[in-house]
């Protein structure tokens, strides 16, 4: 005879599993075994999200002064840029100033992409590529810190909808196309599981796709969904 649970039960089970993952899994993974900073980041942004509007404006421009001093220092593009406009750092003195300076495109960075590589930072690179929904793809490079700040600040961007890491999560999102091999398919499957996450391709959302989709969500009720 199938055992019933009740509604009341299964949140209870969701709520003691995120409190879990949350407090146990996930620091043993990003902090223990991956040895990120993405959970100290995390903790920096729950607190500075309460400061007042002076307090946050004055920190946004002192990291984007230090971000423009590094780019012109480092960056053979930014600092060949600045000096063929003639523009002087020192001149910016504010968020006003800022937004004097020239716009880069897309193709800036499509054209000139190793040049805007900041040299102190060779060989410590990630790369990423858009998925050319334009036509063109455009590469990106990031470094660690960079990566586990990108991670912070979504997490934090998602708890403010109460979909907190851990809880259990609709995405509609894009994912790999084409059959995977064996070994990234388990490990993928695995990783969105622990993350308490159920995963629907944006790039395969047929009109049979988005019945499944519509009956998970009513089967379910995921706490929140995440989609682009």
């Amino acid at each position: 005879m199938p055992l019933k649970v009740s509604n009341e039960e299964c949140a209870q089970g969701e709520q003691m599993y995120t409190q879990l993952f949350q407090k146990v899994l996930y620091p043993i993974y990003e902090t223990g075994i991956q040895k990120r900073k993405t959970l100290s980041y995390l903790d920096e942004l729950q607190k500075t999200q309460w400061l007042s509007s002076t307090e946050i404006q004055n920190l946004q421009w002192q990291r984007t002064k230090a971000l423009l001093s590094h780019a012109v220092t480092n960056s053979p593009f930014y600092s060949g840029l600045y000096k063929k406009l003639g523009i002087d750092l020192s001149s910016i003195s504010n968020m006003h100033d800022f937004t004097s300076l020239p716009v880069i495109s897309r193709s800036d960075v499509v054209d000139n992409f190793e040049q805007m590589h900041a040299t102190n930072f060779k060989g410590k690179l990630l790369f990423k590529a858009t998925g050319g929904s334009t036509g063109v793809p455009v590469r990106l490079a990031l470094d660690r810190k960079s990566y586990e700040w990108r991670t912070a600040v979504a997490q934090r961007g998602y708890s403010w909808a109460n979909c907190e890491i851990g809880k259990h999560t609709l995405y509609i999102w894009g994912v790999d196309v084409g059959k995977q091999p064996f070994k990234k398919a388990l490990k993928t499957r695995l990783y969105h599981s622990l993350l308490n996450r159920k995963m629907f391709n944006c790039f395969n959302l047929d009109d049979d796709e988005m019945l499944r989709c519509v009956e998970y969500i009513n089967q379910k009720k995921p706490t929140g969904i995440v989609s682009y």
